[in-house]
């Protein structure tokens, strides 16, 4: 697909007034914006590899962001969803997964291989938070600010 930005008689491509990131935003705005529109609730994955790639630190956050919203939308809705990002920086995949109080899988890479000729395997589980956590809900904050207000 072809998007041409036109002005008086100029024609030019969208891509030639964008740069690396901004295109990347707007693939992901495309992406989300069709799963909205076609996917939403239908499909209990989105796996997305590293969408976080041409993303600066604000706005990665604010990606995390609507991210945890996108999660809480299906868990309100009771409907099964999974998010699978494939990051390849590891500090910003601790960041999503604090974000989202997900389950964080690191998979390192092993430049030496065993005696047998097989690989190491570099497979680890990351807990960020324990069980007993439990974070605070912003429905329940805003009742019980509002049964002290009536008192």
């Amino acid at each position: 697909m072809r998007v041409i930005a036109v002005m008086n008689d100029r024609k030019i491509l969208a891509r030639y007034l964008f740069n690396q990131a901004e295109i990347h935003l707007l693939g992901l705005a495309w992406f989300f914006m069709r799963y909205f529109s076609h996917g939403r609730f239908r499909y209990a994955l989105i796996a997305m590899d590293d969408p976080a790639q041409e993303m600066d630190q604000t706005t990665y956050r604010a990606f995390t962001r609507f991210m945890q919203t996108l999660a809480r939308l299906h868990r309100q809705h009771k409907r099964p969803f999974s998010i699978l990002l494939f990051l390849h920086q590891e500090d910003r995949a601790l960041d999503a997964a604090r974000a989202m109080n997900a389950l964080l899988n690191v998979l390192g890479w092993e430049k030496e291989q065993t005696e047998s000729g097989g690989r190491k395997h570099a497979l680890s589980e990351v807990k960020l938070m324990s069980e007993q956590f439990q974070p605070t809900d912003a429905v329940d904050m805003f009742r019980k600010s509002e049964a002290q207000l009536a008192s």
